[in-house]
């Protein structure tokens, strides 16, 4: 029971909570506690995950009833194995916690939900996310929580938690890239309808699009360029049925904008993809006239395991596992920019790699649209807000989220938020980014942080099997 507490008591520094000074004082609780059971057993560190991640992640429900006993269980075991050979070594505790975290992270049914390094604001942790990532904040963290729990008295424990916290959160200040040149800048307009699943999208298509034109006319009144929709607002087949995207591209062509909405692909042979289309043409954002009838389009890449499609099986088209609506995607090839722009759909937003990738590619914008309507749970729209802020502090490159229910938001590349709207809530955004070539450590060096950590558990693990075995002959000897 008191690993679940301090398991709790971690998840604390998340939404919607954000009490920031338990993501240093929970780890090293558990520290202190292993310390205290040198080679103790995995359920030590089940436990302690069972507390992190189940008032987290309880409303994946909304997909499955069963969703989050097999994701908690699932997400909870790289932490049991860890904790069992982290011995009483601070940098192998560090080590160990923050390649249980990119263990969970990597593969077919990856979850980059409740990462240590999200826990405290973006702005705060700048310097760090440009050079080491989400993974090496993670591993600070857990350092710094690990030398906390290793002072003597329980009052040196908790003064040095605090003055830690207090240095963690100081804003940085010359060590992150540097502003870049406001020579090619672009004023940018968010559409957040705020729309409902179950009464707007498939019931009142016309009112959406209604609005959407409506929202976009107030944006260019602003002077808005580039304008953004959020994820599949539009629910046509936009490959297949032309008619509102003629609309939408002479629209944009007459008003001399780009428009960015989300909407799914069919192709001919019933595949499904969840698409981001682009409308309008813009030289500053390099991309080149079209006709309407050919689209620019970027299809989602990385999907939601058992939301978007089945690991390993692909689309569940006819719903045996997931019910009718979900479930009948396929992924694309690879995720490729258009033009300047590096777009990111939904849960792509969440991944290191992929805003990596795209930057490198040549992306001087990035672009995340997402719908987080399906989520009854303010709590999850503002999580997925919160992985997704890691990116332009990574990649040195200015973020734009369009998200359907909130949080929208236009960020620079050191954590500002330039503008920024709330969950459940239905309006407009506007902002000026600025077009550079993200210039960063992580750009060139990637998660490796993270691979490093995870690499290094072999070795953890031949040591205790080591252990074990000569504590073993000691026994038998005596």
């Amino acid at each position: 029971m008191k690993f679940i507490v301090i398991g709790i008591l971690t998840s604390l520094s998340f939404p919607s909570c954000d009490f920031y000074i338990f993501s240093i004082i929970g780890p090293a609780l558990l520290f202190y506690e292993l310390k205290r059971r040198p080679w103790a057993g995995m359920n030590i560190g089940f436990l302690y995950a069972l507390g992190l991640l189940t008032p987290q992640i309880y409303w994946v429900y909304e997909y499955n009833k069963l969703a989050p006993l097999a994701v908690i269980l699932l997400s909870a075991f790289p932490y049991a194995v860890v904790c069992k050979v982290v011995g009483e070594s601070k940098l192998r505790f560090a080590v160990a916690m923050t390649a249980a975290e990119f263990f969970r992270s990597i593969g077919a049914f990856a979850l980059p939900w409740v990462l240590l390094g999200t826990s405290v604001p973006g702005r705060m942790i700048e310097t760090a996310a440009s050079i080491v990532g989400v993974w090496g904040i993670s591993f600070i963290l857990y350092l710094m929580a690990a030398i906390a729990a290793d002072s003597v008295r329980r009052a040196d424990r908790f003064a040095l938690c605090i003055v830690l916290a207090t240095l963690l959160l100081m804003p940085s200040r010359g060590f992150a890239p540097s502003p870049p040149d406001p020579n090619n800048e672009v004023l940018v307009g968010i559409v957040q309808g705020n729309f409902s699943l179950d009464q707007d999208f498939e019931f009142r298509p016309q009112e959406v699009e209604a609005y959407l034109f409506e929202a976009t006319d107030e944006l260019i009144r602003q002077g808005a360029e580039l304008i953004v929709w959020s994820e599949t607002v539009i629910l046509k087949y936009l490959n297949r049925d032309t008619s509102i995207g003629r609309a939408i591209e002479a629209y944009a062509n007459r008003n001399q904008v780009v428009i960015v909405s989300g909407a799914p692909t069919l192709f001919l042979d019933g595949t499904k993809r969840n698409s981001a289309y682009i409308f309008g043409s813009s030289k500053k954002l390099g991309i080149e006239k079209h006709d309407a009838d050919h689209l620019p389009r970027y299809d989602k890449y990385h999907l939601v395991p058992f939301g978007e499609y089945v690991p390993v099986l692909g689309p569940d088209n006819d719903h045996i596992i997931m019910p009718q609506g979900v479930g009948d995607f396929t992924p694309s090839i690879m995720a490729v920019r258009i033009g300047k722009l590096g777009l990111m759909i939904c849960y792509e937003g969440a991944f290191s790699y992929l805003a990596r990738q795209l930057v490198n590619q040549g992306a001087e914008l990035l672009i995340t649209i997402s719908n987080d309507a399906w989520a009854t749970s303010e709590i999850e729209a503002e999580q997925h807000y919160r992985l997704t802020r890691l990116r332009p502090l990574e990649t040195g490159v200015f973020l734009v989220r369009a998200d359907n229910v909130g949080v929208s938001v236009i960020m620079d590349p050191r954590g500002k938020e330039i503008a920024s709207l709330g969950t459940n809530k239905k309006g407009v955004i506007i902002g000026r980014v600025v077009l550079n070539k993200g210039d960063t450590f992580f750009n060139d060096s990637g998660d490796w942080v993270g691979w490093l950590t995870l690499l290094g558990l072999p070795f953890y693990l031949i040591l205790w099997v080591a252990k074990e075995e000569n504590k073993n002959e000691n026994i038998g000897f005596i």
